[in-house]
């Protein structure tokens, strides 16, 4: 494990126009989905390091290579397995529960229960999948911990009564719908040319009338960028870095502001200055495009939490039709950061 130098002793000042949340009372249940491959398993594994990660085999095998960290794993074969081991893991304090893939869970359970359940009854069938789902959903919003589900992407569609169901995650009936209707964010993952970077994909959090989408804490742009712990952090909770890149977080600010309060022509260069100043001071490669990443990200988050109150109307909207009412107050001070080791700090050109 390579260790950051940790910057200054002092926080930062925080520039006008940037935003803080206060904190939620409660850890976020999370539901995204998306084709295979966007890249949703990366950016759990990347947003929740100190997780623990129920999965199938070769769900996370990406996670050493990419991230550099192999991420605490336990097998499971139904839904029924992952919701009794949700509150076990909130209870011996890890940093909550990914669930990877919760599809591919699902067409395992509803296999058992075919097994378990003879004969033509699809109804009973059905019914105990439902089941299985619901009780996975109220047990994650009781769990008292960060629960994250991934999920492939099923398209919007009409079924047989005529009725035109939301695409959302792959799953039966009407579940699609059901399980995230006690979620905190849902959040759809697509492709975006608009998006810089090495991954051309951002998170989509207002569905209308063809996806399924929703932020009860209300502060996610859309799009918004594939990183789940940065958007959770701009909300106002407290995601835990991997043990040993904490003081990381100083770096992360550091970039983030500078971006923040400068020319937007000029990114590249600032996140390449602080990818090489991290990579000078021994950093593992892969570490130090970790913390670049999330320093980019959170400028971005920054910009559009900014940008936001900036018109009535938002540039996307008819009008009749205004985003909504200015908040009823000025968002809190930021609270001081902890100090950090007294070690060398990033460079400041």
């Amino acid at each position: 494990m390579s260790t950051p130098p940790a910057a200054r002793q002092a926080a930062p000042q925080l520039p006008e126009g940037w935003t803080v949340n206060p904190a939620p009372t409660d850890p976020a249940f999370v539901v995204t989905y998306g084709k295979s491959g966007a890249g949703k398993t990366t950016d759990m594994v990347y947003s929740f390091p100190t997780a623990v990660f129920l999965t199938q085999p070769g769900a996370i095998k990406m996670a050493m290579p990419q991230c550099g960290y192999q991420p605490t794993e336990l097998r499971v074969g139904t839904i029924m397995e992952a919701t009794a081991l949700i509150p076990q893991v909130a209870k011996a304090g890890y940093g909550g529960v990914v669930v990877d893939d919760f599809s591919a869970l699902a067409e395992n359970t509803f296999a058992a229960i075919e097994a378990a359940i003879k004969g033509n009854n699809k109804f009973a069938k059905f019914d105990a999948m439902r089941t299985a789902v619901l009780q996975f959903r109220n047990t994650a919003r009781a769990a008292g911990c960060f629960v994250v589900l991934n999920a492939w992407e099923q398209e919007p569609k009409v079924n047989e009564k005529g009725e035109r169901l939301r695409g959302g995650p792959m799953l039966s009936g009407k579940l699609p719908e059901q399980l995230p209707a006690m979620a905190d964010l849902v959040l759809r993952i697509g492709y975006d040319g608009m998006r810089q970077g090495r991954h051309p994909y951002s998170y989509f959090v207002q569905g209308g009338l063809d996806w399924v989408g929703k932020d009860r804490d209300t502060g996610t742009p859309n799009p918004a960028p594939v990183n789940l712990a940065e958007i959770l952090r701009f909300n106002g909770y407290l995601v835990p870095r991997l043990r040993g890149l904490e003081a990381g977080e100083a770096y992360v600010q550091d970039l983030a502001i500078k971006l923040f309060t400068g020319n937007p022509n000029d990114d590249r260069a600032a996140v390449e200055a602080t990818y090489a100043a991290l990579l000078g001071a021994g950093l593992d490669r892969r570490h130090a495009y970790w913390l670049a990443r999330d320093g980019y990200d959170r400028a971005q988050l920054q910009r559009a939490g900014r940008d936001r109150w900036t018109s009535f109307f938002p540039a996307n909207a008819r009008p009749g039709l205004p985003a909504g009412p200015p908040p009823a107050a000025a968002p809190p001070a930021a609270p001081a950061a902890p100090p950090l080791p007294a070690l060398p700090g990033p460079p400041t050109a």
